[in-house]
């Protein structure tokens, strides 16, 4: 088996369908593939439409377990699946007909560890696009990290199966964003990647998802993240020190973005959290110029890192008083 897509599904009964669809209109063999759908915990009828989809699509596997979120789920995913390759497909998105045989046959051509695809993201109708295509031929994951346009959303990668468990990496369970953690660490340790030209990932931004319902924990996890990342650094070279620098920036700048969305109290806890975490040593060394004088300012107004934060996009917006961008901060995931 070549390829496993995985998809990860709670309570989806109105896009399941699309998907998996999606993933079915494709011109290579139904043996050379499979899909996999995690049905975790949905309290609709995402089952019974999967169970209807299984007698229709031969290469289609179900897997149900209790509710444990996304990262459970696709770690589910995984031990249930046998292809050499995974990606991982959410429930709904879908997949550009025809585009695996593209896919296989570059990974075929270059072996490698990671394969790197670009998407568009729809949400009303209107399409943006992630990126712009331009050949990196094959790379280390350092160097990737270091050098080209990425982003943390873990379903625009294909991942080889045998250096996911050779290097024990799986989801960390009960995180929002779990991406933002996910990927860097995961690209970090990749021998080889590349990337492949098409618009191969349709991502669709819809109401009631993640990303558009207001929650603590999904502020408070970013932070957590940037701890976690903070743990990874005492395990790499000092050289490749600003990579997860780097990191711990994005995570810390996106929580202060997100505080945007909530009352006072909540953004003094996000404060609090960040000027506890002494993460001004971090941005200082990362290799972004917004990090570093960011860094230098939290370390002269430790309590103060929000409401710099907030006169620094002062600086971010365009003649007309708007901000030149929805999304302050690099390599974000969206999480649905």
């Amino acid at each position: 088996m070549k390829l496993s897509i995985i998809i990860p599904a709670y309570n989806a009964e109105h896009f399941i369908e699309k998907c998996v669809h999606s993933c079915v209109n494709q011109n290579i063999d139904f043996n050379d593939y499979e899909l996999v759908a995690v049905n975790d915990g949905s309290k609709d009828n995402t089952l019974l439409v999967l169970e209807s989809l299984k007698q229709r699509v031969k290469n289609l596997k179900v897997i149900s377990q209790e509710n444990g979120g996304l990262s459970a789920a696709r770690n589910a995913g995984i031990e249930n699946s046998i292809g050499e390759y995974i990606w991982f497909v959410d429930s709904d998105d879908w997949i550009e007909d025809n585009c695996l045989s593209l896919i296989l046959n570059k990974i075929e051509e270059t072996n490698v560890d990671v394969l790197s695809i670009f998407a568009d993201e729809v949400e009303n109708g209107k399409i943006s696009r992630f990126g712009k295509f331009t050949p990196i031929g094959v790379v280390s994951g350092k160097k990737y990290l270091e050098k080209y346009k990425k982003y943390n959303c873990a379903p625009f990668y294909i991942f080889r199966r045998s250096f996911l468990d050779d290097n024990g990496i799986r989801f960390v369970v009960g995180l929002y964003h779990e991406d933002n953690e996910f990927t860097p660490r995961t690209l970090y340790q990749a021998r080889t990647v590349t990337n492949i030209e098409g618009y191969f990932y349709h991502l669709q931004r819809h109401s009631g998802s993640i990303t558009t319902t207001p929650n603590t924990k999904k502020l408070y996890d970013l932070i957590k993240i940037a701890y976690n990342y903070r743990t990874y650094l005492k395990n790499i070279p000092l050289r490749n020190a600003f990579l997860y620098n780097d990191v711990i920036g994005n995570n810390i700048n996106q929580a202060m973005f997100e505080c945007y969305n909530y009352d006072n109290s909540v953004r003094m806890e996000v404060n609090r959290r960040i000027s506890d975490g002494m993460f001004a040593l971090n941005l200082i060394r990362s290799s972004k110029l917004k990090y570093k004088i960011e860094g230098l300012l939290f370390t002269l107004f430790p309590k103060k890192c929000l409401k710099i934060y907030f006169l620094m996009q002062l600086f971010n917006r365009d003649k007309g008083g708007q901000k030149k961008s929805k999304v302050l901060v690099e390599s974000t995931c969206f999480d649905k």
